[in-house]
């Protein structure tokens, strides 16, 4: 509610908020691998690239 508001500059009322279609969220969600760092950062040293 607030982040339409602000975007639009306008006041927005609780229903109009839940009878919109706005959807914020990702199309679809998966699980898969993720990146991780093989090296912990240490500072004051360059990271291997």
């Amino acid at each position: 509610m607030g982040r339409v508001s602000a975007y639009t500059g306008k006041e927005v009322t609780w229903d109009e908020m839940m009878n919109s279609d706005l959807y914020l969220g990702p199309k679809t969600y998966a699980i898969g691998p993720v990146d991780i760092l093989k090296e912990v950062p240490k500072p004051g040293k360059a990271p291997a690239i």
